[in-house]
């Protein structure tokens, strides 16, 4: 009897210490992902470390339905947050001031941005957009009682639309854009890449917070990543599963795509011209009546979900101001009312310093495509025809869009602001700048992936960036998607 009661002593210390060996290893695992991604492991997103989600969570869901009360996030002073309708011209002034001169961190690569085009971006919204900016005191007056502050750091969001596989239609959801942050706290003192990064993502994570406070009825953002933006440790976002990852290629436009229709005629001397178009076959502008129903009757689509895995997108009347206002083209190629194929170039705001002199530094940005060439059983009895007239589509769309005549206006840097940033840029202080494409940039995403290999056969890309859209309170297992089943526009 004594022997079997020290075996069971004997068992229930084996319980107990394997208990503890396994309450042991999951405070050591959680301790772990918190030194490991200090930042995006406390984020509702889709971790790559969550086997539950990744296994089990098919159909897509929100991961926090409520706003949890914050008072930190909420009585912080220093990022100041409100819908940008109620932003003062001053205001708009001084944040296009931030990203003109820190946007785009690039000694080779000037941003354009004024007020007026800033508005542009928000109007058509279903929601008020949101901006915060980060601002530090700079003078304080003793008889007023107020003090004066300068923006140092800005994130704006704007209503868009979000649908993934299983969903049965879109979630309205926000694009964060703008993320911009001024690496020097002043004209003598630099800030370190982690002070950046740390302020940076405190800004983004108290303007998701303050954002689904005041909108309660969406709770779904997306992002955009671009090499180390926001990343930890030069990993991007590190330990966070994107929607779509995809590669964004920097191309110079061959001369035929820049020439004018008299030049492509009989002037250009040993250029290659363009092929022609079969017979009835044209390439004509979204924007006017008696077309604007094929990018209604698309978007709508995009909301069903029958031709894309996953889709964020834009809502139709925000669209319609880019068309208006030439920062977003769309071009279709038709085939007397049918339609084969689609094309969006956006303009970027983007000028490349290095080809300043030529004249045409301009950056045109093709955001996405859609070829709908199984309707051309008459033409292309195969998919490599298909593919090749979809090409044949997008050159001479680029074509259009590229010789039709435009006027940027930027906005000026004062000298001190020029010596703040890492190194000048000549031509972000010209106050008008003639409008000429020199290079086109494609997001290697959706249809444009059947673009790529035809466009490469006499075109080498700059540079590639590494780039991926992220989804916030937003999961599938699915994730993250094929880039060639994708599309994206925002």
């Amino acid at each position: 009897m004594e022997q079997i009661y020290n075996d069971n002593d004997d068992d229930n210390l084996s319980i107990t210490t394997c208990i503890y060996v396994v309450i042991a290893a999951i405070i050591i695992w959680f301790l772990y992902l918190k030194i490991r991604y200090p930042f995006w492991g406390s984020q509702p997103v889709l971790h790559t470390y969550d086997w539950r989600a990744r296994l089990f969570q098919k159909r897509p869901r929100i991961i926090e339905t409520k706003v949890t009360p914050n008072i930190i996030h909420e009585q912080n002073t220093t990022l100041f947050s409100l819908p940008y309708d109620e932003c003062s011209l001053d205001t708009k002034k001084e944040i296009c001031r931030l990203l003109v001169a820190y946007y785009i961190p690039s000694d080779r690569i000037t941003y354009c941005m004024t007020p007026a085009l800033f508005d542009v971006y928000f109007r058509g919204s279903f929601r008020r957009p949101i901006v915060t900016m980060w601002r530090e005191p700079t003078t304080f007056s003793q008889l007023a009682k107020n003090t004066s502050y300068k923006i140092v750091g800005c994130i704006c969001s704007r209503g868009i639309y979000v649908r993934l596989g299983e969903a049965e239609t879109s979630v309205e959801g926000f694009y964060f854009d703008w993320l911009t942050f001024r690496p020097t706290a002043s004209p003598k003192e630099s800030l370190t890449q982690t002070q950046t990064q740390t302020q940076t993502q405190k800004m983004f994570e108290i303007h998701e917070w303050r954002q689904r406070r005041l909108t309660l009825q969406t709770y779904v953002s997306a992002f955009r990543r671009d090499n180390n933006i926001m990343g930890e440790g030069g990993e991007g976002c590190a330990g966070v599963i994107p929607m779509v990852s995809f590669a964004q290629s920097m191309y110079y436009l061959p001369l035929v795509y820049r020439q004018n229709n008299d030049t492509q005629r009989g002037e250009a001397e040993n250029q290659t011209k363009l092929d022609r178009l079969p017979q009835n076959f044209r390439i004509r502008r979204i924007e006017t009546d008696d077309n604007i129903h094929f990018l209604q009757d698309f978007m709508e689509t995009l909301h069903m979900g029958r031709q894309h895995a996953a889709a964020i997108f834009a809502p139709l009347p925000a669209l319609f101001e880019w068309i208006k206002e030439r920062q977003l083209m769309v071009c279709a190629l038709q085939q007397y009312d049918h339609l084969y194929a689609l094309y969006f170039f956006r303009h970027a705001n983007l000028k490349y310093d290095d080809l300043e002199s030529t004249g045409a530094n301009d950056v045109l940005h093709l955001v996405a495509s859609y070829s709908n060439m199984v309707l051309m059983k008459d033409i292309a009895d195969g998919e490599q025809k298909a593919d090749a007239m979809f090409y044949l589509g997008f050159q001479h769309a680029l074509h259009s869009v590229v010789t039709e005549k435009r006027t940027t206006r930027s906005i000026h840097l004062s000298p001190s602001e020029k010596k703040q940033r890492k190194g000048q840029r000549s031509s972000s202080t010209s106050s008008l700048m003639d409008g000429k494409y020199g290079l086109l940039s494609v997001d290697e995403i959706g249809h444009n992936t059947k673009l790529i290999p035809y466009w490469e056969q006499s075109c080498s890309p700059l540079w590639r960036t590494a780039s991926a859209y992220y989804l916030y309170n937003y999961e599938c297992a699915a994730m993250p998607y094929a880039s060639e089943d994708c599309f994206v526009l925002i």
